[in-house]
């Protein structure tokens, strides 16, 4: 039941985390980009990558031990769906991280670009889990 908590509480809070997304980038865009770019390295470490590791490491072994073989491929889908967006965060948090250090032209476009390609595939991510995965927690880890 402590997995499928988690999971719940974390996907609750997806609209709010994707909501960090547009005001920090308002700030971004208004000059605040020290600010913006450690707000954005935290919240991609902890909501994004952590997460992705809970779930590696924690959930899927625990879900892997009970479900069948057609559950197994959708939780290996799933799974399969973390390492392009971990390169999305880390290609995000490089942009803004030497942006803040030096601005070169043009950069500020790329982390706008790099932001909305994070969020979009964060939130399918979260869609596709809410849709496949939450049942079979349903089903094996009440």
């Amino acid at each position: 039941m402590e997995e499928q908590d988690r999971l719940i509480h974390d996907h609750n809070e997806i609209s709010a985390l994707l909501k960090f997304f547009t005001e920090f980038l308002d700030l971004f865009v208004k000059g605040g980009v020290a600010e913006y770019a450690d707000k954005a390295n935290k919240f991609c470490d902890r909501f994004i990558v952590s997460h992705f590791k809970w779930e590696e490491e924690t959930l899927f072994p625990d879900l892997l031990k009970n479900c069948n073989d057609q559950e197994k491929e959708l939780i290996d889908e799933i799974q399969k769906e973390h390492p392009p967006i971990l390169k999305l965060v880390n290609t995000f948090k490089d942009l803004v991280n030497s942006y803040s250090v030096q601005p070169e032209e043009g950069q500020a476009l790329k982390i706008v670009e790099a932001n909305h390609k994070l969020v979009e595939a964060v939130h399918s991510h979260a869609k596709n889990e809410e849709i496949e995965l939450f049942p079979i927690i349903e089903k094996y880890l009440k």
